[in-house]
């Protein structure tokens, strides 16, 4: 299978975490996030899979969606590499429910909130 047939699959895992994470964070305040270490690493983990999922994706696909800033997604599945506290407070202070699901925007609107 080429690498561009595997993008679809490599979408939806980053779609996926995403909601995940939102699913995570509904009905959670930023005292309850920091508060919570076991909700902390879930949402950690599942903004790795997006990183990681990233990584994976055709040059190609990224190049053809050039919106979507690649690098900085992949640079959230670097252990350390972002700290969860800083990144739940930017998500918790943008406005709740403003990710629509729709693929390509979903994407960049859910990024916009981690990096």
């Amino acid at each position: 299978m080429q690498p561009e047939e595997r993008d679809p699959a490599y979408l939806w895992d980053m779609l996926q975490a995403a909601r995940e994470v939102e699913e995570m964070m509904a009905g959670n305040d930023l005292e309850a996030f920091l508060g919570n270490r076991m909700l902390l690493r879930a949402i950690e983990r599942s903004v790795e899979i997006i990183g990681e999922a990233a990584r994976r994706v055709s040059e190609s696909y990224m190049t053809n969606h050039p919106g979507i800033p690649w690098r900085k997604i992949i640079g959230l599945s670097i252990p350390g590499s972002v700290s969860m506290v800083r990144l739940m407070r930017r998500c918790f202070l943008s406005k709740k429910g403003a990710h629509p699901f729709n693929h390509d925007k979903e994407l960049v609107k859910y990024s916009a909130c981690l990096i």
